[in-house]
């Protein structure tokens, strides 16, 4: 690489000399296709080390059964925790005690086969029946609330 800049500086130098020196206009106007050529050719000629050096990095880009899978996955995930805080809000509930599980989540229709909600601590006390209607209603799927007891 370093030799290719030697040329291509060297190459520069020599045709603005050229083109410099000439005497009269008639010269110059012969002179300046031909180091115009020259002078493209002394640019274009590192081109092919740059396309091999080029050719030998490897791109790894995901492909896109990944990025769908993680995109379903980010979107389960947001479900589960938009309803979480949807039940702890609607039910003055501390988010710290729920924990939400969907099962089946479709991600083009933004709703899950079941939807299982956990209860431990002060959360046990809450409406179950109420909860599981709640979350029906809103059409998100079926809902099945467990209590735990620790």
């Amino acid at each position: 690489m370093e030799q290719t800049a030697i040329y291509v500086i060297s190459t520069v130098a020599a045709v603005a000399l050229a083109s410099f020196s000439s005497l009269n206009n008639r010269m110059r106007e012969a002179i300046k296709p031909t180091l115009g050529i020259i002078l493209l050719a002394a640019l274009l000629a590192p081109l092919p080390d740059i396309i091999a050096a080029i050719g030998d990095m490897e791109v790894n880009l995901p492909s896109d059964e990944l990025s769908q899978s993680v995109t379903e996955d980010a979107a389960e995930d947001a479900f589960c925790r938009g309803i979480c805080s949807a039940i702890a809000e609607k039910f003055d509930l501390d988010a710290d005690s729920l924990t939400v599980e969907c099962i089946g989540f479709s991600f083009s229709e933004m709703r899950a086969e079941l939807i299982r909600v956990e209860l431990s601590g002060r959360a046990v006390l809450a409406d179950r029946i109420g909860i599981e209607g709640y979350i029906e209603k809103a059409g998100l799927g079926n809902c099945e609330v467990v209590i735990l007891i620790e």
